[in-house]
C-alpha cells in the first residue's frame, strides 16, 4: 500500500486575464514553460482560460505534494500538456521529480466561463513513502 496526497485549487479566469494583458508575455514566462505558452496560446478565442487551468492544476499540485511554491518546487518545475486524447498530464522537473521521491501524478482541470478548477492526487508507492520518510528524517 501507498500514500496518497490531494490538493485542489480554483482560480477566477478574469483575474488571468487581467494580469496577461498588464505584464503581457512576462506572467506567462513565469508560471508556464515554453511548451505550456504554445498551448494556451494556440487557443485564439480564450487563452487565458487555458493559462488558468495550468495555474490552478500547479497550485493543486504543490498542495498535494504538502509544500506550496518556494525553494522545494517553483512554477516552471512543472509542465502539464494534453496527451493525444486531451488529458492533462503534470510532469515535474527532473530535480522536482528527484526531490519530491518521482511521485505518480493525476491532474484534472475544468472550467466554465468565470472560474477554473483543478485537483492533483499525488501517490507514492510504499518504497518511496519509506524514503521520503527517513529523508525527512536526516537518515
Amino acid at each position: 500500500m501507498g500514500s496518497i496526497e490531494i490538493g485542489t485549487d480554483t482560480i477566477e479566469i478574469e483575474r488571468v486575464r487581467q494580469l496577461m494583458e498588464k505584464s503581457g508575455d512576462r506572467f506567462l514566462e513565469k508560471i508556464c514553460t515554453p511548451s505550456e505558452i504554445a498551448y494556451c496560446k494556440d487557443h485564439r478565442k480564450s487563452p487565458e482560460m487555458r493559462v488558468a487551468g495550468r495555474y490552478a492544476a500547479k497550485e493543486a499540485l504543490v498542495k498535494a505534494l504538502g509544500c506550496g511554491f518556494g525553494p522545494d518546487i517553483g512554477f516552471l518545475d512543472i509542465e502539464i500538456l494534453p496527451n493525444a486524447k486531451g488529458m492533462p498530464i503534470a510532469r515535474l522537473s527532473k530535480e522536482a521529480n528527484r526531490r519530491f521521491f518521482h511521485p505518480r501524478i493525476r491532474v484534472t482541470i475544468s472550467h466554465d466561463q468565470t472560474k477554473a478548477i483543478a485537483t492533483a492526487i499525488i501517490s507514492w508507492s510504499f518504497l518511496r513513502r519509506i524514503q521520503k520518510f527517513l529523508h525527512r528524517k536526516g537518515h
